[in-house]
């Protein structure tokens, strides 16, 4: 047996055990990562850390490495001895992993992000064409619509839940929409993602009777579109991964599968907690708000920095298959090892004041969509859907307020966003961005 199949669940049920966690943590002189105050704002609790442990440090509790330096990061993320697909197969070996169905298990661990070279090499290759600038930038004025539409359906709640109706439904929806989907199979679509979300945060865990059920139904659907779209292609993305191929080479039914169910997971929940995280921070800092509507030019520099100031993704595990000299460090052959984006984005070293939002922050240049050739296929995407959803937001709530006793967050190491977050309205702004 190996010692993460210990390890990893008896931090689980740390996790679940808040009061238990901040007693064995207390023990440590660190912040526990699993107190209700962590997940609001995790920030202090994670620089306390780098200042005791530096940019690259080894947490027995976690039996894991952590790199939270930026430079420190682009090393490791340069690294030919960086692997994704070793972490995977260690974690396919942990409860509630290893209940996975074999269809479900060939689908997750085929998840574009989880996957090395050369196989990486050659299926990005396939796909990335599907998500060029120019594709995803014709798709704006559809992504557009649904915000609208959104948005007109909140504006006549006296305290709308910005998450249940906006932030949450609007990346799921113009996902529905660039595949190619039926609008009244949205909504299946966003429960769907909900369901199999659990996968990425191997802290936490899920129901493998729920996730096996949901991912035989999206393939039951997925693999009737493809037949569809084979014999008649259309203006989606769908058509386009179907399609594509280089000398000769095609996706097979089980990458294409895969790739969709990637898809909806990563155009979903981690651009949810981009927009969740970046209006809670607007209402935190209101005349950076006020700035941004009154110069709406400043919309593609403003998205990088609210990227930057509170991405979603705050952890991606990797191993070491090789010793890996990092910074100061040298990391041993055979480590589990996460980047920690939530602190690497705020590195004085890189940014003197990295703890304040300046939304005309020069070059702000995040590294929350990764580097390398693990550099998020679908960052333009996210990006698109901010520059997006954010400006019409404003126009229609102005200089709306954000109550901290009301905003519930995820409780998660590895995704962050709020859950909950009512709004309380003002006057719509008269400034409307475009």
């Amino acid at each position: 047996m190996r010692v993460e199949q210990i390890a990893i669940p008896a931090v689980r049920l740390l996790a679940k055990r808040p009061r238990l966690a901040h007693a064995l943590f207390r023990l440590t002189n660190d912040e526990s990562p699993f107190d209700l105050d962590y997940s609001v704002d995790p920030y202090p609790s994670l620089e306390a850390v780098r200042q005791k442990h530096g940019q690259v440090y080894y947490r027995k509790v976690f039996r894991q490495w952590f790199v939270v330096g930026h430079d420190e990061a682009l090393e490791l993320l340069r690294s030919p001895s960086l692997s994704v697909g070793s972490a995977m197969d260690v974690l396919m070996q942990v409860r509630p992993y290893s209940q996975l169905s074999d269809e479900a298990r060939d689908s997750f661990v085929r998840w574009l992000l989880f996957v090395d070279p050369p196989d990486h090499t050659r299926l990005r290759r396939l796909v990335q064409r599907a998500f060029t600038p120019g594709t995803i930038k014709a798709f704006e004025p559809r992504v557009r619509v649904i915000a609208d539409e959104l948005l007109s359906a909140m504006a006549d709640q006296d305290v709308p839940d910005v998450v249940r109706g906006f932030t949450s439904p609007l990346p799921v929806f113009a996902i529905g929409e660039l595949l190619g989907l039926p609008s009244e199979r949205w909504s299946w679509l966003k429960a769907a993602s909900d369901d199999i979300t659990g996968l990425v945060d191997p802290l936490h865990g899920f129901d493998p009777e729920v996730v096996n059920v949901r991912v035989a139904e999206l393939n039951a659907y997925f693999t009737e579109v493809i037949e569809q779209r084979r014999i008649e292609p259309r203006d989606d993305l769908i058509s386009v991964l179907v399609t594509a191929a280089d000398d000769g080479e095609k996706l097979s039914n089980n990458e294409l599968l895969a790739m969709l169910g990637f898809l909806l997971f990563a155009g979903h929940e981690t651009t949810t907690g981009l927009l969740g995280n970046s209006l809670v921070a607007l209402a935190q800092h209101p005349e950076q708000r006020a700035m941004l509507r009154d110069r709406p030019e400043l919309i593609d520099n403003a998205v990088e920095e609210l990227i930057r100031f509170d991405t979603s993704v705050q952890a991606t595990p990797r191993a070491t298959t090789a010793p890996i000299r990092v910074g100061d460090v040298t990391i041993p052959a055979g480590q589990r090892v996460a980047i920690l984006w939530g602190l690497v984005n705020r590195d004085v070293r890189r940014w003197p004041d990295a703890d304040q939002l300046r939304l005309d922050r020069p070059d702000p240049k995040p590294l929350s969509f990764g580097h390398g050739i693990h550099h998020c296929l679908g960052a333009s995407l996210a990006r698109m859907e901010m520059r997006v959803a954010i400006p019409a937001f404003l126009a229609a709530f102005g200089d709306y307020r954000v109550d901290p006793a009301t905003a519930e967050w995820k409780r998660s190491l590895s995704v962050r966003g709020p859950t909950v977050l009512p709004i309380a309205r003002t006057a719509a702004a008269t400034t409307t961005a475009t």
